[in-house]
């Protein structure tokens, strides 16, 4: 309902002061592009990407947030590169160093390299004598070595030989006694022939002193002897 009258209209009034107390439609945030930080941005971008409006990221955008990841990335390869050639050149500079330092000590005094030579031929003919006594010791032991080779065969073909005579004798003592027993028995059978005949021979003396009656019993004992 509209007022006519310059007044205010009791309705007018309750109307306008319902419209102050609706709240605005506008957004309270009304920072442009030019005045927001990178990180605003970013929460921006990221916002967008996640919400149902990713269609709506404009190219200008994304162009710009490509841009500033590779300005990110050049600058950390730029910073590789001048820690690495500050390395090499506090090397270069140390062996600099070092080349300056051989330099001035390369060339010593007459007197220094002297008495340097001298000290070496020192160590050098001790060296040498050194090395004649280990020889020698070397030579010294390979002899005796050889000596107690020698020895130790020698021992070994004389035990051989101990060993085999050893043998041998057994074997005589054996035949020897064999020989013994058979030349006891040769003299046993001996005898005892020899003994037959003296029994006959004494038993015929016998039978002739006694007569013809004694000589059956003489003749009789000869024939047992003779078995005998």
């Amino acid at each position: 309902m509209r007022c006519q009258s310059g007044d205010a209209h009791p309705q007018c009034s309750s109307e306008g002061a319902s419209l102050k107390n609706q709240p605005s439609k506008c957004p309270e945030n009304t920072r442009t592009a030019s005045t927001m930080t990178f990180e605003e941005e970013s929460d921006i971008v990221l916002d967008l990407s996640q919400g149902p409006a990713v269609g709506d990221i404009s190219k200008a955008r994304a162009g710009y947030i490509a841009t500033v990841v590779e300005g990110i990335e050049s600058r950390g390869a730029i910073e590789k590169e001048k820690a690495l050639s500050e390395a090499h050149s506090k090397q270069i500079s140390e062996l600099k160093a070092q080349i300056e330092s051989l330099c001035q000590n390369a060339v010593p005094n007459k007197e220094e390299l002297v008495e340097e030579l001298n000290e070496l031929r020192r160590i050098s003919q001790q060296q040498a004598e050194q090395i004649v006594t280990l020889e020698m010791a070397r030579k010294a032991d390979r002899v005796e070595e050889e000596a107690l080779n020698e020895a130790r065969l020698k021992i070994a073909e004389l035990k051989t030989q101990v060993e085999d005579l050893r043998k041998n004798s057994e074997v005589s003592l054996e035949a020897h006694h064999d020989e013994e027993l058979q030349r006891e028995a040769t003299d046993l059978r001996l005898l005892s022939q020899r003994q037959a005949e003296r029994i006959v021979a004494l038993e015929k003396s016998l039978s002739a002193s006694k007569g013809c009656e004694k000589r059956d019993t003489s003749v009789d004992a000869t024939a047992r002897c003779r078995e005998v």
